[in-house]
């Protein structure tokens, strides 16, 4: 996978603890999705991207 485009903002490195099953999930999604982990969380943060309607947009993008 290509290096992301640098963001015009500051960014600030995060650290989550979540099981090794959700993590792949999370990695599998976001694969899915056509995006990266870090853009996956700037979707949902931003709001484009409602909390527990991320199959969803995988379906309306076409990526699952």
């Amino acid at each position: 996978m290509a290096r992301p485009k640098k963001l015009t903002e500051d960014t600030m490195r995060a650290t989550v603890r979540i099981s090794e099953r959700d993590w792949e999930a999370f990695n599998a999604q976001a694969k899915a999705m056509g995006v990266t982990r870090s853009e996956l969380i700037r979707l949902i943060a931003q709001g484009k991207i409602p909390l527990g309607q991320i199959n969803q947009q995988a379906i309306a993008l076409g990526k699952s």
